[in-house]
């Protein structure tokens, strides 16, 4: 397979006892590759290993830290 390049966002500000942040995975939403498909068969060993690559596609996230 070729090379498979994923791009990822984030941020944080601190703003006295508050800390904000976000982010976003999987910037331009890249399909992970297929490698070993063969269909009609029932084998999972030459399947696209979704430790390797990202099964779910673009992410959002937010967040809000408080502390005492």
């Amino acid at each position: 397979t070729g090379s498979y390049n994923l791009f990822n966002v984030y941020g944080t500000y601190s703003m006295g006892q508050y800390t904000f942040r976000a982010g976003i995975d999987n910037v331009f939403d890249k399909e992970p590759l297929v490698v070993g498909a063969q269909p009609g068969f029932d084998s999972n060993s030459d399947q696209t290993n979704p430790s390797f690559y990202d099964p779910l596609g673009r992410r959002y996230y937010v967040g809000v830290k408080v502390s005492f």
